[in-house]
C-alpha cells in the first residue's frame, strides 16, 4: 500500500477512502476478504464494515466461491463507482495538465492511421 492519500487527500483518509481508490485501480481484479483487508490498511473491524457498507451499496459484489472463499469485483456498471472513477480521473488531469491533450493526439493519431492497432 503507498503512503500517499487517498484521492490525494481532498477527501481525507479513512479505511473507506483507501479501500476505494484500490478498487478503482485495480477495478478489473477480483479479491476475497483477506486482500479487501489489506487494501484498505486498516484494521480488520473498520475494513470488515467498509466492505458490508459497499456491498450494500452496490460498490463490489459477489462473484464466485473459490476455494471456500467469496470473491469480490468492483462493480464498475453501479453509478457510484462510474462517478467516483471519473472524480478519480479529474483528480489525475488535475495533476498532470498535459496528459487529456497527449490523450487526443494519440486519439487523432489512431483515428487518421498513423498508429495501428
Amino acid at each position: 500500500m503507498s503512503d500517499e492519500l487517498p484521492f490525494e487527500g481532498i477527501l481525507g483518509n479513512t479505511c473507506k477512502l483507501r479501500f476505494l481508490e484500490n478498487l478503482i485501480a485495480n477495478g478489473y481484479s477480483q479479491f476475497n476478504m483477506n486482500d479487501l483487508v489489506a487494501m484498505a490498511g486498516g484494521a480488520g473491524a473498520a475494513s470488515e464494515k467498509a466492505i458490508a457498507s459497499f456491498l450494500k451499496w452496490g460498490i463490489i459484489k459477489n462473484v464466485e466461491e473459490q476455494e471456500g472463499e467469496t470473491q469480490y469485483v468492483l462493480d464498475r456498471t453501479s453509478p457510484l463507482v462510474i462517478c467516483m472513477t471519473m472524480f478519480n480521473e479529474a483528480i489525475i488531469l488535475k495533476m498532470y495538465p498535459g496528459l487529456l491533450e497527449e490523450i487526443r493526439a494519440a486519439e487523432r493519431a489512431e483515428k487518421s492511421g498513423v498508429l495501428k492497432k
